[in-house]
């Protein structure tokens, strides 16, 4: 195992619905910069930035030897039956979704794998010659997700060896991003429009149950409407067919979709710029004839479309949801705002006639996320928040008791084992020795002795030679592994009172506790630093 450092490599990995945007902070100049990748990243142009934006599109592309690239080349690869081009990844993996997909000739996968293998390759180009252990790498999580995804998240981290690696919610990175401040109580708006979907989110700040240093953000309240594949982009390119009198027959698709693309570069030209030309070359039966597109007109196609009517009842319906949480608009700490159609000013502008504008964030609209999981890293502290212990029940005392593991402020990875114990069988015969695990917050305890030794007895409770402390009172008490029990098997059958395993405990570098077991009769490894338990 390799242990987490100080310092290193900072990469921030924002993975979202329709693009990626990744932030490396190298040791060497500490200055944030987006990755820009020839052949998988482009570049949106964004005010305040001289360069623009890189981003990688979120699409894979399998060949039919079940190769596959990835970003700006994979969005635009001709489509096929046989090896279509996979999007919505995050949306798909979010959702839990059994559906395979095509990945090549007569090969299917989940979304699932698609996006661990998305994620391996921006993470492999993100790091380039260095090695997975020499960074420290913080992705985010969409809002919502459900705790599958996070797991997901992380065991793609293990795949791609990262022994540093660590997840922080949209929200908070955003929040983070753009430097804002964050208290028990908050609430934020987060509105996410691109050219597929418009989603407002309301969000609460709280803290975290028995820890009085984390906050976590929920969402109380969410509208989202879904357009359809690049739909803004579109209207855009019906609208301009439209007055120039134009037909494109059914058969030109190709045609048409080449259109949308040159109109969604022109679109997001239009955030910096006041009018561009569209070029249809000879899109139309070898017709060279150019367009200029200015704002107001794009503003026309959204305005007749009904994109800010959208909007404003996004706003309406999530408000409306949240209100149940205690929600009331003039509590709104700030509302931000990204995705790519968020860039364009009539949005922002209709956006802010929702609001106060002084509480309306439109800085780093495209980057804030990443941005924010970088900092996220610098801020984490790697230590478990609470104690951990086996529960016993003492024949003297006659009060449970606690054997502790994990020790609150307790640094992950450990160095070597954070604890040992063996475990003796209650009565002849036992084949089931199971460890009950608990976790103990806000507590105010005297160390406690190490006992050495802990015993099972049919009722499943234990006993412990050697003294340990009590629970203190007021403290917080949750057994964590009720619905996923840890079990040893005794094979042959354990006799009363003989030794009969030797379990040893430490903490790998994502937080979890893991568990090594020897059989002491046979001397056999029955789990090998195997994950028990996420520590909080």
């Amino acid at each position: 195992m390799v242990s987490h450092k100080e310092g290193g490599t900072v990469i921030g990995i924002d993975f979202r619905r329709r693009y990626t945007v990744i932030i490396s902070v190298p040791e060497s100049s500490g200055c944030p910069q987006s990755l820009q990748v020839p052949g998988i990243s482009r570049i949106i142009p964004a005010k305040g930035s001289r360069d623009g934006i890189h981003v990688i599109p979120t699409a894979i592309h399998y060949d039919k030897d079940g190769g596959f690239y990835i970003g700006e080349k994979a969005d635009s690869a001709p489509e096929s039956a046989s090896s279509p081009t996979i999007r919505n990844l995050v949306y798909y993996i979010g959702e839990n979704s059994p559906v395979m997909v095509s990945a090549g000739a007569d090969r299917a996968i989940s979304y699932a794998r698609a996006g661990a293998d998305f994620l391996a390759r921006v993470v492999a180009t993100a790091i380039g010659d260095g090695s997975p252990s020499s960074v420290q790498v913080v992705f985010t999580i969409p809002l919502a997700a459900g705790a599958h995804y996070r797991e997901w998240l992380l065991r793609t981290a293990d795949e791609m060896g990262l022994s540093s690696a660590s997840a922080v919610d949209s929200a908070s990175a955003l929040a983070r991003g753009l430097g804002l401040p964050v208290d028990e109580g908050d609430y934020y708006i987060i509105i996410d429009a691109n050219p597929d979907n418009l989603e407002v989110s309301v969000i609460l700040f709280e803290q975290e149950k028995g820890d009085k240093t984390g906050l976590a953000s929920t969402v109380i309240g969410i509208s989202a409407t879904d357009f359809g594949g690049s739909t803004v982009d579109s209207w855009i390119a019906s609208d301009l067919v439209l007055a120039w009198g134009r037909y494109i027959p059914h058969d030109d698709a190709h045609v048409f979709a080449n259109l949308v693309t040159r109109c969604r570069k022109a679109r997001e030209e239009l955030a910096i710029s006041p009018e561009v030309h569209v070029r249809f070359g000879d899109l139309l039966r070898g017709k060279d004839e150019d367009h200029i597109l200015t704002r107001q007109k794009v503003e026309n196609v959204f305005q007749k479309k009904g994109l800010f009517t959208l909007l404003d009842g996004a706003i309406s319906r999530a408000s409306s949801a949240a209100r149940t949480s205690g929600f009331e608009k003039d509590k709104i700490r700030a509302v931000i705002v990204t995705g790519e159609v968020s860039l364009f000013p009539a949005f922002q502008a209709a956006v802010r006639k929702n609001f106060n504008d002084g509480i309306v964030k439109t800085d780093y609209v495209l980057d804030a996320a990443a941005r924010g999981a970088v900092q996220e890293a610098r801020f984490q502290s790697r230590t478990i928040n609470a104690d951990y212990a086996l529960r016993y029940w003492n024949p003297v005392s006659r009060e449970h008791r606690y054997r502790f593991l994990v020790r609150k402020g307790a640094r992950f990875p450990s160095q070597g084992q954070v604890a040992r114990v063996i475990i003796s069988a209650a009565y002849d015969g036992q084949e089931q020795l199971g460890l009950p695990l608990y976790r103990i917050a806000d507590n105010e305890m005297p160390n406690a002795t190490a006992g050495i030794e802990l015993l099972g007895s049919p009722d499943g409770s234990f006993h412990i030679a050697g003294l340990t402390g009590d629970c203190g009172k007021g403290c917080s008490v949750d057994e964590v592994n009720r619905t996923s029990p840890t079990f040893l098997m005794a094979l042959p059958p354990a006799r009363k009172s003989e030794p009969r395993f030797e379990l040893t405990f430490s903490l790998d570098s994502q937080g979890y506790l893991c568990l090594a077991a020897r059989d002491l009769v046979n001397g056999r490894i029955v789990k090998d630093a195997e994950r028990i338990l996420k520590l909080a």
